[in-house]
């Protein structure tokens, strides 16, 4: 049975790629895990693909649309024949699932109940902040991921927000993984990936592109992912008569993923607000140029015309001047990419993150203290 169960939403995005990045680290450094994909999507590939070569326990559990009460009965069984000493859960609504679901325990047997707050304050929902408070206060510890979105969460929820129970850590990455691009070779290729929904941008991207690419009949550009508004999207490269230069590849396991991403010359997130995105930490690894928009989650992590450009919401214009900015100016784009490069080597390491996670549930369950350090100094030894 694994020590420390994630819980976290199945599709591409910050949630599963955190979980997934974290049960890895811990696995590595003897801490057993297992991670629960819960959600209304089937969990991407890259995310199983990484489960499987690591030998974490995983299991994936879909619901239906709305309260789905066969999938809530689905996880606290799956819980409770787990029986883990921690629950990580990355979404509010597991989150408040599993603080019902131990209440009904006795003291000495229930997890230590960790929420990470993911979901970025720019999108949340009168729903959605009711249910990131009482995740907050029904469990042990809620992890922000800056310090900045914590101020945020205070300005917005005041008396009900417990210091005492928040600590700030960052998301982290296995910098093995990425190598940085060559900027010398001329690839020509743009590149975006996340999920296509709400929140992402990827239309200004193709509008932009679209009018840019006349000029430059080399370029192309790649558009990493899937979701519901990929029809729609594709039917708009259809009517900019772009379609043959621009490549949906769909979802990607991870090292597929990086593959591309590493024949990109300008990497882009066009979002509507980010809490600390996993799209710019992997664009900063592999060196790339990034260019972003200006809004809450993007603007507090990058530091503008040094690590990244920014361009304001939906702004296609300033978006195709700035993406032909950094293709005409290859020491700008090259000392973007270097600059976050570095940054993510400091501030970003995956090991480091981990690292915090254990000193906080020691902190916070000082019961679980000796068992984490047993299981790492055992690690060490083997």
């Amino acid at each position: 049975m694994p020590d420390i169960v994630h819980l976290c939403y199945p599709g591409v995005g910050g949630q599963a790629a955190v979980a997934t990045g974290l049960a890895i680290e811990g696995s590595r450094a003897g801490v057993s895990h297992g991670v629960v994909f819960y959600g209304i999507e089937t969990t991407a590939p890259q995310y199983l693909q990484l489960c499987d070569a690591h030998d974490i326990e995983h299991m994936t559990i879909v619901k239906q649309p709305g309260f789905g009460l066969s999938a809530r009965r689905q996880l606290a069984q799956t819980i409770r024949s787990m029986a883990p000493s921690i629950v990580v859960s990355h979404h509010h609504d597991t989150a408040v699932t599993v603080s019902a679901l131990t209440l009904l325990g006795c003291s000495d047997d229930r997890p230590l109940r960790i929420f990470v707050e993911h979901h970025s304050n720019a999108l949340k929902s009168k729903k959605d902040w009711l249910l990131s408070t009482l995740a907050h206060r029904s469990c042990d510890q809620t992890v922000f991921l800056t310090e900045a979105y914590r101020r945020e969460v205070h300005a917005k929820i005041g008396r009900w927000l417990d210091f005492e129970k928040t600590t700030v850590i960052a998301n982290g990455l296995d910098l093995s993984f990425y190598q940085p691009v060559d900027h010398g070779c001329d690839t020509s290729v743009i590149g975006m990936q996340g999920r296509m929904d709400t929140g992402k941008d990827f239309e200004s991207l193709i509008r932009a592109f679209a009018i840019i690419a006349k000029g430059h009949q080399s370029l192309r550009l790649e558009l990493i992912g899937d979701g519901p508004h990929r029809d729609r999207l594709e039917k708009l490269c259809r009517d900019l008569s772009i379609e043959a230069r621009v490549n949906f590849t769909g979802f990607l396991k991870h090292e597929e993923l990086i593959a591309h991403m590493s024949e990109w010359q300008i990497a882009v997130l066009m979002t509507d607000g980010e809490t600390l995105s996993m799209a710019i930490l992997e664009i900063w690894a592999l060196a790339l140029p990034l260019v972003s928009t200006r809004v809450a989650g993007v603007q507090d992590l990058v530091n503008d015309g040094v690590d990244a450009l920014l361009v304001n919401p939906a702004d296609v214009a300033a978006l195709g001047e700035t993406l032909l900015k950094l293709i005409q100016e290859s020491d700008l784009a090259k000392s973007l990419g270097l600059a976050g490069r570095d940054r993510v080597l400091v501030e970003f390491n995956r090991q480091q993150i981990w690292q915090q996670y254990v000193e906080l549930s020691s902190r916070v369950a000082p019961r679980l203290s000796h068992h984490l350090s047993t299981c790492v100094h055992d690690s060490r030894i083997s």
